[in-house]
């Protein structure tokens, strides 16, 4: 599979949200990683598949990966932690 580059509005289709959400991820820093090409934001689809995958739990109570291995082994945070911390 090839990695292909995304719009921020592919992007949030693909993760089910409005790019909004995704430029207040960018803005706060956390999400899913991005790259800039001159002005324009893309998001890799391979980056996007690793995004979800983090979010993945067997319970409401389970913890998933500690944030920081998370953040510091795939640049990807947590979708719940995000929203804690934009709250």
């Amino acid at each position: 599979m090839d990695n292909k580059l995304l719009t921020p509005e592919q992007a949030a289709a693909l993760l089910n949200l409005k790019a909004k959400t995704l430029a207040r991820w960018r803005w706060a820093g956390c999400g899913p990683r991005f790259m800039k090409i001159g002005e324009a934001v893309r998001y890799a689809e391979n980056d996007l598949q690793a995004f979800i995958k983090a979010g993945l739990r067997m319970s409401t109570s389970d913890q998933g990966a500690e944030e920081h291995d998370l953040w510091v082994s795939s640049n990807v945070l947590l979708p719940g932690r995000i929203m804690l911390f934009l709250t």
